[in-house]
């Protein structure tokens, strides 16, 4: 049961990220604000985050870096408006950097 739980998970983060790539490449032709909701909001918030919590903490680092990789970098500089909707984000990060230094 885990296993299959497992690759689902895995599907859904795949399928996930490909749709995150996709959004972002829309930044820039559409106001980010709709396109944050969208991208932060709805999908890594809700979706992602799903994926990334039942991995091993060496995945979740892996997945993580995917994510970061694919937004465009404007969303990430520190007075964006972006980095107050990816507090969980940071949130799920910091837990996992926890669970590895107690490893």
């Amino acid at each position: 049961m885990q296993e299959a739980k497992s690759s689902f998970f895995q599907r859904q983060f795949s399928s996930g990220l490909k749709l995150l790539r996709n959004i972002t490449c829309w930044q820039g032709l559409i106001a980010d604000g709709p396109l944050t909701e969208l991208a932060i909001g709805s999908l890594l918030n809700r979706y992602l985050l799903n994926g990334m919590r039942v991995c091993t903490p060496a995945d979740a680092i892996n997945k993580a870096s995917m994510v970061v990789y694919t937004l465009p970098r404007v969303w990430l500089t520190a007075g964006s408006a972006v980095m107050v909707n990816m507090v969980q984000f940071v949130a799920m990060l910091r837990h996992v950097e926890n669970q590895l230094d107690a490893s």
